[in-house]
């Protein structure tokens, strides 16, 4: 630990304490007129100090007789809101065995006190004359003291106490038998200056409690630096020195360290900085220049590029594309990656779809197995039922359950019967029967149907399954018809001869189909047989 704190505070500069003064008995001009008791003690007395300066001293010598307690006490002294203060005492003392036919009590030494107060209320009698209510600092002991035949040697000690909590203090000397003079006192405080360390500056800051007390000063970065390490503190001492910094700060971009390193400097023009941190400024790279101060980068010169990838210390050149073509073996790989996992995806995705169709369409192939066998077509017959639901819903299980509602039961259906027609086939050849069948076998109107009607019957019996209008067409296409009134008034006419000519007289069972047709030919060329639907 004692290690870390020396090293530490190599990087702080080395600030002599700050010393703030409170009082000093030299200032004065007049008397002092501090309170003495008794009377016969202490004298205030004109005085030089040691650069022969007249000064205000008090002194006391009555060593021939015994049992002293002589006591002076200063003026009222404000603290200021410090917490620990220091007293100067600057005295000389006689030797007491340069001093003839004395008793043995003669003392060469006296006490310091202070007593705490909230406001000058002192008095003659108040505080009392005696170690208790004042505080004892130290007993006082001169390093040399002086006989008859010597000139006064002056003697400086300085005392510490604390810490002090109310508003100010009285200083308090105490002799009990000793010949002695007392210069000057001067009572202070000590604080750490301000001072700039790593690129923060940290206020005047006063010491703290205790001799030993480190206080936390906080820090701000100065003009142009930004923080790269918090917080920002450093520690001053109980003698008024900084001790351990901790945080710093850094001069921001365009801005470089001074050569005390305590100020950010902008870079000068024709020179930037790209970069927070300690490094210098550089000059401008060839074919880039900067006019302005404090620079973070320098423009290209007219007719030079910079690719907006360049780092700012990269030259200025006449081809942008210098940095694109480095760069298209890099745009090249990943256009190719990016290419090769779209067509991934995507055949990925078809085969699920194909997996899914023929998944379905298995499954309904082996549903409807189930109840066809080879060369039978289905027939539904909803009388099975009990309920007609249930038969519409077995039949139409391409369409969605929710889609499908029964209306109305409106009867069953009938048998019918094809004859031979009057214009028989059988002396015809096959060829020009189908020929025949596909230019007359056509699905006719119903009596007194609207045209449009007819056609959408067209659409849904004579095209192809996948190209059939889909229900929600359907349902779509009837509800226009029904808001235009108009459209209905338009009737086909009835030509139901095609379908006489072949004997039949159920018209609803008519498609455009090359089986049936062919079945009907037969049917009709050689017996009649029932149809049911």
């Amino acid at each position: 630990m004692d290690y870390l704190l020396w090293l530490c505070s190599l990087v702080v500069p080395v600030v002599l304490a700050v010393e703030e003064t409170l009082m000093d008995s030299r200032w004065a001009t007049t008397e002092l007129a501090w309170t003495t008791f008794p009377e016969s003690g202490w004298e205030e007395v004109s005085g030089y100090d040691d650069s022969m300066s007249p000064i205000r001293t008090y002194q006391v010598c009555n060593v021939r007789q015994p049992n002293q307690n002589n006591w002076l006490r200063t003026d009222f002294i404000p603290r200021k809101g410090v917490l620990r203060v220091y007293v100067e005492l600057k005295f000389s003392v006689r030797d007491c065995a340069s001093i003839p036919n004395i008793p043995g009590s003669c003392k060469e030494t006296f006490n310091l006190f202070y007593y705490e107060s909230e406001g000058d209320t002192a008095t003659e009698t108040s505080p009392l004359w005696r170690e208790s209510p004042y505080v004892k600092v130290d007993t006082i002991a001169p390093d040399e003291s002086f006989s008859l035949l010597e000139a006064g040697r002056i003697n400086t000690k300085v005392r510490s106490f604390g810490p002090l909590s109310k508003a100010g203090f009285y200083l308090a000397f105490q002799d009990l038998g000793a010949c002695m003079s007392l210069i000057s006192v001067r009572v202070f405080f000590k604080k750490c200056s301000t001072t700039i360390a790593n690129f923060a500056v940290f206020p005047e800051t006063a010491t703290g409690a205790e001799a030993t007390s480190l206080v936390i000063a906080p820090g701000a970065c100065v003009t142009n630096a930004m923080e790269v390490s918090v917080p920002l503190k450093l520690y001053c001492n109980g003698d008024g020195e900084w001790m351990v910094p901790v945080g710093s700060c850094t001069c921001v971009a365009g801005f470089e360290p001074s050569a005390d390193d305590t100020q950010c400097l902008a870079c000068i023009p024709g020179t930037f900085k790209s970069k927070f941190g300690e490094g210098s400024c550089t000059p401008c790279p060839s074919h880039s220049r900067t006019s302005a101060r404090g620079a973070n980068i320098c423009p290209c010169q007219s007719g030079f590029y910079r690719a907006d990838s360049d780092p700012p210390d990269s030259s200025c050149t006449s081809n942008p594309q210098k940095s694109v073509q480095d760069q298209l073996p890099l745009i090249i790989g990943s256009a190719s990656a990016g290419l090769v996992v779209i067509v991934a995806l995507v055949v990925i995705a078809v085969v699920c779809l194909k997996k899914q169709r023929s998944g379905s369409e298995l499954e309904y192939t082996e549903k409807l197995q189930q109840y066809i066998s080879p060369g039978v077509k289905v027939y539904i017959d909803p009388f099975t039922y009990e309920d007609p639901n249930d038969a519409v819903h077995e039949f139409a299980k391409e369409i969605d359950i929710s889609c499908v509602k029964i209306e109305e039961v409106i009867g069953a259906a009938q048998s019918a019967t094809v004859q031979l027609p009057r214009d028989s086939y059988q002396r015809r050849a096959v060829p020009q029967v189908m020929t025949a069948v596909e230019q007359d076998y056509r699905l006719p109107p119903p009596m007194d149907c609207p045209m449009v009607l007819h056609q959408l019957m067209l659409e849904c019996w004579m095209k192809e399954r996948n190209l059939r209008p889909k229900f929600s067409h359907i349902v779509s296409t009837l509800d226009k018809l029904l808001r235009n009134a108009a459209s209905l008034k338009v009737v086909t006419s009835t030509y139901s001869g095609d379908l006489l000519r072949l004997g039949g007289t159920l018209p609803g069972h008519n498609r455009k189909s090359p089986e049936i047709s062919q079945e009907i030919v037969r049917q009709q060329m050689s017996q009649t047989l029932p149809i049911r639907v």
